[in-house]
């Protein structure tokens, strides 16, 4: 309904074919890896239906997939990698710290900024030069108490 407060943003999306909202779309629901891709990839237009079939990138993400383009195109362009044994883990929700990183890889925005803003994490962190790039760059907010919280999962609303 148009009461929610993210319903304006809901709409820019679905207008840009970018997400839809009568097939697929639960704006409480969390958001797994796969949508979140699909989501940044058509966003950022680094889908290259071309080259997505020369390499298999992932042992658990199948042809027949129907975020298979998102995912292979998201690699081909290097702004998601692999878990351990070559797995993407597509049906996994997507946390803000996974979430920041593809984000910032894929608008090859400058990742220098390396000090530290939250008190919840080091900067030994694999995430802490993204949280705080994205902190520099206003990309999310912080929450209370300077805790950036990278272990949150995020509502598909949030996108």
């Amino acid at each position: 309904p148009n009461t929610r407060e993210d319903y304006v943003y809901i709409q820019d999306l679905r207008k840009k074919w970018i997400i839809d909202v009568k097939e697929n779309f639960y704006p409480d629901d969390f958001i797994t890896r796969a949508e979140f891709t699909k989501i940044i990839t058509l966003w950022t237009m680094w889908i290259n239906y071309q080259k997505i079939d020369w390499f298999n990138s992932f042992n658990d993400v199948s042809k027949d997939d129907w975020f298979y383009p998102y995912v292979q195109s998201a690699r081909y362009y290097h702004f998601i990698k692999w878990y351990p044994n070559w797995k993407f883990k597509p049906w996994n929700n997507i946390n803000r710290a996974e979430a920041i990183k593809i984000i910032l890889k894929a608008t090859w925005l400058d990742l220098s900024y390396n000090s530290t803003h939250f008190r919840d994490f080091s900067d030994s962190e694999w995430f802490s030069k993204y949280a705080n790039s994205a902190f520099e760059y206003w990309i999310f907010e912080w929450k209370i108490w300077k805790n950036w919280l990278p272990q949150w999962l995020f509502w598909q609303r949030k996108m």
